[in-house]
This record gives structure tokens, C-alpha cells and sequence, in this order.
């Protein structure tokens, strides 16, 4: 039962009782409807103290009122009737009461304040013995009682701390164990779709090798056979489509492999910000009638990546953001810095970089699902019509970040957008180095011979056809071990040798090792559809790479890189004619 139910109850019995008093009393005595009065009082306020449940500071004050009226009452009966023993003591009670009830420390204050007034004024006006003897005798109880409420209300004022402390600990902790769990939610969440990107990336990794080989034999001899046909030619429209679908299919590849983390490409340190902003003439033609807002953060934002992988992300975003808003919607693009720990508390994992660049790319569409938003990277998952997408954008997006070292969040909820936060690592500006120019002169006595190394009877046709088509003096290898076996010739030079990187026994990087080895400054240029883990490392800022499938220019490019040829130097090397190397 609670304090408001037992003072109720209190001064319910009261308000009955009171009347009855009046039947005790000794005469002469007032009117019976003073009685019937203080009496109709008790009741009024127990009813009001059950229909409103009153707070302790209310009860306490409505207590010293009635109990104030009460002693009043018997004061003035026991001045006015000599101080009979009814009415004397019939006084002390009703002080003894009042105390018994208040529990407020300030209530008890003003009611032990106003009782020894009323004494002392009753006092005054008629001095009687009698009357010290009956209302001072219960004051040590009201004084007694004043100190063990203080004390008692103390004690559970240090109660509720505690039990506050105690629910504020437990809060935190029960806060914790939520936030907990929802990292690991997080975690579990994130993992599966790493788990799911590393099959698609292995699945893709166990075939990229061939398929590569594959799409650049048809894409060199499409080329071979465009260059052949004569102008005007209606075969010309049909090569343009065979060199579209290889494309596209070489694309598609790479898209695969980048889902992994199994695609090579050059990084280098890019300013973000400045990046983004050369995209806004482009993003405004993607989006159509939507607008375009960039809310770039201040200073530079340096990053390392590479430019098409980061051209395709914020593109693959803004087209999934376009089909996204139905209604003239606004893209938002933004750029900040963010610290590590900052962003571990935001994203709920632990952090290797020191501090990371955030690429936001917020929008205004349908927004969604809780299903949909578990399943957004899912390779090959996708809300669109067969039609309008393979699934692989937001796959394809998470594999380039996760690449780079970076981490992807996700927030959206049906009917409010969607909000695509990238965090990249933040880079260090390289030092400018001096570079001494490595261009050879535009003459040359002869055409440089090339050791072409192709375990792929149809991919090797076709490069040495583009060689010899540039000029160059080729010879061919089936695999490494008969690569060697021309190399042991001492009397055998070639200015360079291209070598396939997954080649059975002897890879190229074995090759080109071997070679650094025994002819030191000898140039080597690596090519592969496929680089694993180990060859990608390997290759990296060691030796030459370019990655199939390309096309004839890219390669003939990439060879005069190596060579250092001035681009002045391609018509005297063409104008030696082909010519087939005795070695082939």
C-alpha cells in the first residue's frame, strides 16, 4: 500500500469520528456542526488525496492544515472550559497525532512553530499552571520526532542514491551489452558479405587466368581483322560488335576480380576532393533532372587509389542513387576527415590508420529495407529488372574500398533515402623526386628484338602479330624452361623480354627473377589475365605490368615505355619493316 492510500485511510477515520467526539465531550461545549464541520473536512480531503494522488509535499501540507485546525479546536475548548482533562488531553492527542503523520521536515517545522504560538498566546491571555503542563509536555515528542524523521528521511534519501546509482550502473551496462551486440552484429554482417565477395573473387580468380586469354585473342585479331578491312566495308559493323562484347566481357572480369580483392591496378596518391569535383559535369549529365550538391570539406584529402577504380565507384553510386528517386530528387556528395577513434566508436570495429577521409554520397529516393539493406552487397543481388543491372555496382563498390584498406557503412530506411559512407585511409603526399629523363633518340640502328615467353599457343599468334607489326624483331617461347634455354645463350641479346605471368613450372616472375640475376639491367615486361596474391605482391614496384586483356595500342604503348622510346621513334621502327627473329 502506498503513503497517499494510508493517510486516506487516516484521515477517512478521522472525518467519522471526529463527529463522535462531541458525544464524550463534557458540557458546556460548542455546536455540534463545529464537530460535523472539522469532521466534513477530513473526508473532502482523503477523498481528493484517492481521486489525485498527491505527492509526499502535498499529503504533509494538507496534514498540517487539518491537524493545525484540530489543535486549534481543542486549544480554544480546553482555554474556554477551564482546561477540563477531556479537552487537555484531547489537545496533547491531537499534537501527538499531527506529528505521528507528517513527513515532511519543513511541514513539521511550521506545524511545531504554530502549536507553541498558540500555546504561548492561549498563555498570555489566562496564565495557567495547567496549560504549561498539557501543551509543553508534548513537545520533546514533536522535537524527538523532527530529529528521527530527519534522520530516517535522510537514510532513504542515501537509499534512493544508491538505488539509483545501482539503476544508472545497470542502465550502462545493460547500454553496453546492446552496443555490443550490435557490433557484433555489425561485425557478423559485414563479415558475411566478405565471405560472400571472397567466393565470387576466388570463383572469379580460378577462371579470370584463361578467360583473359580468351577475350584478348578475340579482341587482337577483331582489331587485326578491323585494320585489314577496307573503308566503307559493311563487315566493319559486325568487328565494332565483336570488340564491344569483348569488351564488355573484359569489364565484367574485372568487375569480378575487384570483388576479391584479385584486381591489379596502379595506386597513387589522389586529392579527393579535387577528383570529385572534376566528376560534376559528368554526374550532371548521369543524373538527369535531379540535383547535384557538393558539400566538400576544407583543405585537401589526399587518398591512394586509382582513378578508374574511383570513377566507377562514385558513378556505380550515383546511377543506383538516380533509379533510386522516381521525383526530382538531390544528391548529395560530401568529403570530410575523420580520426580513428572517432570512426571506431561510429562503426564499432578497431582501426589500423591514424586518421581516414570520408566520401558520403547521400540521396533523396525510396530508401530501403531492413532485407534489402543486409543484402545491398551482395554480389549479383539487385532491386532492378533483370534488365537494368547485374548486382554487381554495390559489390563491385565494397571490393574497391575494402582493397584500398577502407570500411563502407550503409544507413537507409524506407521512404527517407539512402546514405553511402566510404571511409578511405588518409594518405601522405609523396616527396617530389627529381627524374632524369630515360627517352632514347628518334634513330636507332635497328628494330629492338623482343623474347615473347606465352604458354597460350593463340594468345602468343596474336602478340607476335602485333609485334612484328610495330616493327620489332620477335621471338617466341611456348613456357619459362624454353625461355631459359634461350637466354643461356650467351651470344642471344634482346632488349626485352614480355613474359606471361601464370605459366606451368616456370612462371614469368620466376623468369624475370632469374634474368635480373644473370643479366643485370635486362628489361622484362610482365603481362597476365590473373595475378594471385604472392605474384601481385612480387610484381609490384619490381618489374613492368600491364594487364590482359588489352589492346594492340596498349601494348605497343606499354613497350615503348619499357624500351623508353620517344613516341617520335614509332615511324623509324615501323619503317624497318616486320621481320621474324630466327629464335621464333
Amino acid at each position: 500500500m502506498n503513503r497517499s492510500a494510508t493517510v486516506a485511510r487516516a484521515y477517512l477515520l478521522a472525518g467519522i469520528s471526529y463527529p463522535v467526539w462531541s458525544l464524550l465531550a463534557p458540557a458546556p461545549s460548542d455546536p455540534l456542526a463545529v464537530w460535523l464541520g472539522i469532521g466534513g473536512a477530513f473526508l473532502v480531503a482523503a477523498a481528493v488525496v484517492v481521486r489525485w494522488d498527491l505527492s509526499h509535499t502535498a499529503l504533509a501540507n494538507v496534514t498540517v492544515v487539518l491537524g493545525s485546525i484540530v489543535t486549534l479546536h481543542f486549544f480554544l475548548l480546553a482555554a474556554m472550559n477551564d482546561m477540563r482533562p477531556f479537552y487537555a488531553v484531547g489537545s496533547s492527542m491531537s499534537v501527538l497525532a499531527t506529528v505521528l503523520i507528517v513527513r515532511s521536515l519543513p511541514a513539521m517545522l511550521a506545524y511545531g512553530g504554530f502549536v507553541g504560538v498558540l500555546a504561548g498566546v492561549l498563555y498570555t491571555a489566562e496564565p495557567d499552571a495547567r496549560k504549561l503542563a498539557y501543551w509543553v509536555s508534548p513537545l520533546p515528542t514533536v522535537i524527538f520526532a523532527y530529529h528521527r524523521l530527519g534522520a530516517q528521511l535522510a537514510l532513504e534519501q542515501r537509499l534512493e542514491n544508491e538505488v539509483a546509482e545501482r539503476t544508472r550502473q545497470l542502465s550502462e551496462t545493460n547500454q553496453r551489452l546492446r552496443d555490443e551486440i550490435q557490433t557484433r552484429q555489425r561485425l557478423e554482417e559485414a563479415l558475411q558479405v566478405q565471405q560472400k565477395v571472397e567466393a565470387v573473387g576466388r570463383l572469379a580468380g580460378g577462371v579470370a587466368h584463361d578467360f583473359n586469354n580468351l577475350l584478348m585473342t578475340i579482341g587482337v585479331y577483331a582489331e587485326l581483322l578491323s585494320d585489314g578491312l577496307p573503308e566503307g566495308s559493311p563487315l566493319r559493323a559486325e568487328v565494332d560488335r565483336i570488340q564491344q562484347a569483348q569488351r564488355q566481357a573484359a569489364s565484367l572480369t574485372q568487375q569480378l576480380l575487384t570483388l576479391g580483392s584479385r584486381s591489379h591496378v596502379r595506386l597513387s596518391v589522389l586529392d579527393l576532393d579535387e577528383f570529385v569535383s572534376d566528376l560534376f559535369s559528368l554526374l550532371q549529365r548521369v543524373l538527369g533532372g535531379h540535383e547535384l550538391v557538393f558539400a566538400l570539406g576544407a583543405g585537401k584529402h589526399p587518398i591512394s587509389g586509382n582513378a578508374d577504380q574511383l570513377r566507377q565507384v562514385v558513378l556505380n553510386l550515383a546511377l543506383n542513387a538516380r533509379d533510386a528517386m522516381t521525383e526530382p530528387g538531390r544528391l548529395t556528395i560530401e568529403t570530410a576527415r575523420c580520426a580513428r577513434d572517432d570512426l571506431a566508436k561510429r562503426l564499432g570495429v578497431e582501426l589500423d590508420n591514424a586518421a581516414y577521409v570520408l566520401l558520403a554520397v547521400t540521396d533523396t529516393g525510396s530508401g530501403m529495407s531492413a532485407e534489402t539493406r543486409r543484402r545491398a552487397f551482395d554480389p549479383f543481388f539487385s532491386t532492378k529488372p533483370p534488365d537494368r543491372g547485374s548486382g554487381l555496382g554495390l559489390a563491385v563498390v565494397h571490393g574497391i574500398v575494402s582493397q584500398a584498406g577502407g570500411h563502407v557503412r550503409l544507413r537507409s530506411e524506407p521512404g527517407q533515402g539512402a546514405r553511402f559512407e566510404l571511409y578511405w585511409p588518409l594518405a601522405a603526399w609523396p616527396r617530389p623526386s627529381e627524374r632524369s629523363s630515360t627517352l632514347l633518340p628518334a634513330e636507332r640502328a635497328r628494330p629492338a628484338s623482343i623474347l615473347l615467353v606465352e604458354d597460350e599457343e593463340p594468345v602468343r599468334t596474336a602478340l607476335h602479330r602485333v609485334l612484328t607489326s610495330a616493327g620489332y624483331l620477335v621471338a617466341e617461347a611456348g613456357d619459362g624452361e624454353q625461355a631459359l634455354a634461350i637466354l643461356q645463350d650467351a651470344e642471344t641479346h634482346f632488349d626485352l623480354v614480355i613474359a606471361d605471368v601464370v605459366m606451368k613450372r616456370v612462371s614469368g616472375f620466376d623468369l624475370a627473377e632469374q634474368l635480373a640475376e644473370t643479366r643485370p639491367g635486362a628489361k622484362v615486361l610482365l603481362i597476365s589475365g590473373y595475378l594471385n596474391d604472392r605474384s601481385q605482391s612480387d610484381v609490384d614496384g619490381s618489374f613492368a605490368f600491364l594487364a590482359k586483356p588489352f589492346t594492340p595500342q596498349d601494348l605497343d604503348d606499354k613497350v615503348r615505355e619499357v624500351l623508353g622510346y620517344s613516341r617520335g621513334l614509332a615511324g623509324e621502327v615501323a619503317s624497318s619493316g616486320p621481320e621474324r627473329s630466327r629464335l621464333s
